[in-house]
């Protein structure tokens, strides 16, 4: 015999846990880490080619408040176009939160952001999941409108100054 204290009332059982419906849910990113795919679980990390940044978003408002998701981006790839989608998908999580140039997840952690979520039909032996189709900042701005003019790159060539009209001496 184990004591252990559990309620299953806090708990949903298993083969219960349906997708979320479609819509936009405010979300906090609770955990992250970078795993090999299945293609390269079994290698050496010094043979991995093919590795996932795995997010997991937490609901902090809402009827499905506490519920989770989770988003993997393919960022390192064999396939360009599976890193590309990755690495756009990491730009608009930045921007979402407002941190331009993490140097690790955690940077990313605890601050809200909006997700649009979509549902992955089921397929073979897997059930319907959710999939993140948007991310989007609480304040409604444009992500593009998000940058960090401070670590732009400028050019190292001086251009000529154009004289501007109220330069001009009198």
């Amino acid at each position: 015999m184990a004591a252990i204290n559990f309620d299953a009332n806090l708990v949903i059982p298993v083969g219960q846990n349906d997708p979320l419906p479609l819509g936009e849910y405010t979300v906090i990113i609770t955990d992250s880490e970078i795993n090999p795919t299945k293609k390269d679980k079994d290698k050496p990390a010094s043979e991995q080619r093919n590795k996932y940044l795995q997010f997991v978003y937490e609901i902090v408002d809402g009827e499905y408040k506490g519920k989770k998701l989770w988003d993997r981006l393919n960022i390192m790839n064999e396939t360009v176009t599976a890193q590309e989608i990755a690495k756009r998908s990491l730009s608009s999580i930045c921007r979402s939160v407002g941190v331009i140039h993490p140097k690790e997840t955690n940077e990313l952690h605890n601050i809200p952001f909006v997700v649009k979520v979509g549902i992955r039909a089921a397929s073979g032996d897997f059930a319907a999941t959710n999939t993140i189709k948007e991310y989007k900042r609480c304040d409604g701005r444009k992500l593009t409108e998000i940058t960090d003019i401070v670590d732009t790159p400028t050019t190292t060539t001086t251009a000529p100054k154009k004289a501007l009209p109220w330069d001009k001496k009198k």
